[in-house]
């Protein structure tokens, strides 16, 4: 009887461990590649210093990699400072002392997720970060530009 108890705790260790190891797997596919991630040039901002874009450009790639599962970051930049105003309404609307827009775009592949079209390519598309006191940016929204 004992080992009977023993073959079965063996073959349902074994089957958690494969299954732990077939999820993890999975997990790793389901993320956003950001791996051929052009960064575009910008121009020098007079609200940001090149450290703070390249951190708000760290961030957003971050959570692309985490949340745009099937798909490929193509390329990222700053807006510009040209989207003051409009980085102004977006930190008003979030409670923040400053955000920052920034322009993507990326495509998918044959097995994507959250409803975007499989092996297409999305322009246009901008992040909005916020931040406060000179903080960490943190992810607010993204959308089609």
């Amino acid at each position: 009887m004992d080992k009977i108890n023993n073959c079965g705790v063996k073959y349902l260790v074994l089957a958690l461990v494969f299954i732990g190891m077939v999820s993890f797997a999975a997990c790793g596919k389901n993320s956003g590649d950001i791996s051929k991630v052009q960064v575009n040039e910008w121009e020098t901002s007079n609200l940001y210093t090149d450290s703070d874009i390249e951190s708000a450009i760290q961030t957003a790639e971050d959570y692309f990699s985490s949340e745009f599962g099937g798909c490929t970051l193509t390329t990222i930049g700053y807006a510009g400072d040209d989207s003051e105003d409009e980085a102004v309404e977006w930190a008003e609307q979030y409670g923040a002392d400053e955000a920052i827009i920034l322009e993507f775009s990326f495509s998918t592949g044959y097995s994507v997720s959250d409803g975007f079209e499989a092996d297409t390519v999305y322009t246009g598309w901008e992040w909005i970060l916020i931040r406060d006191d000179g903080g960490s940016w943190r992810y607010a929204t993204h959308g089609d530009g």
